[in-house]
């Protein structure tokens, strides 16, 4: 008899999910302080893949929009799914940086809030940035937001974490740097670009911004009347500038 053919063979596919990421706050009294957001969570994965055997659905999850005053948003989770793949994976969206809030605030404390990266804290006081890794993955998606300082004369709010390195704590003239993010060649081989970096948090007065981190995450304002940060780059998933 005739030999049966054999099947298409399967193909291993390289898969990065990049979730948005959180926004820098705007600060409080008059603005300024506003801690950075925390770079979307990162993940990446290789499965064997067999032509045939279904689709795999893709969702992009979005930057947490610019915040009103003493306000931080969230980004939202990214996700590729399918009956196909050997596990779906998900990608938990950054945390927004906390604000420099009057006690009649909606958000008073002023700590970041977890995320796939953590927000950096506003100045309250002194407050903690989010944590980072919302997903409880190993390895892990991303690393904490930093804490604010009390210290005269800037009172920096703390960096947004990233997908390698924690947002940097905020010091008496210099807010916190945001966190680096994760290198990946998944675009181009051979050319890497850097992916969920943290924004970096404000001060008040004169001190001075925080350093975005690497992997399209935003520079923080130095002071400034209720004004946002600016925003982290499209399509890398860092996080917004303190404000």
């Amino acid at each position: 008899g005739f030999g049966s053919g054999a099947g298409a063979a399967g193909y291993d596919i390289e898969f990065m999910v990049v979730a948005g990421a959180g926004s820098g706050a705007v600060g409080g009294h008059n603005g300024g302080d506003g801690g950075g957001g925390g770079g979307g969570g990162y993940r990446t994965s290789t499965q064997a893949v067999e032509p045939g055997g279904g689709d795999i659905t893709i969702t992009v999850g979005t930057g947490g929009p610019s915040p009103g005053n003493s306000q931080r948003n969230d980004g939202q989770d990214s996700s590729i799914t399918g009956a196909v793949l050997t596990e779906a994976i998900t990608s938990s969206g950054g945390g927004g940086g906390g604000g420099s809030a009057a006690p009649s605030s909606p958000f008073p404390d002023g700590a970041g809030n977890p995320g796939g990266s953590g927000g950096g804290a506003g100045k309250t006081s002194v407050s903690e940035g989010g944590e980072g890794n919302a997903g409880g993955y190993t390895p892990v998606e991303g690393y904490d937001g930093g804490d604010s300082t009390d210290q005269a004369p800037g009172y920096g709010a703390g960096g947004g974490g990233g997908a390698s390195e924690v947002g940097e704590n905020g010091t008496g003239p210099t807010a916190g740097a945001g966190g680096q993010g994760a290198q990946n060649d998944i675009v181009e081989q051979g050319s890497d670009v850097y992916y969920a970096g943290g924004g970096g948090g404000s001060t008040f007065g004169a001190g001075t911004g925080g350093a975005a981190g690497q992997g399209g995450g935003a520079v923080g304002r130095s002071g400034g009347p209720n004004q946002p940060g600016a925003a982290g780059t499209d399509y890398l998933g860092g996080g917004g500038g303190g404000g």
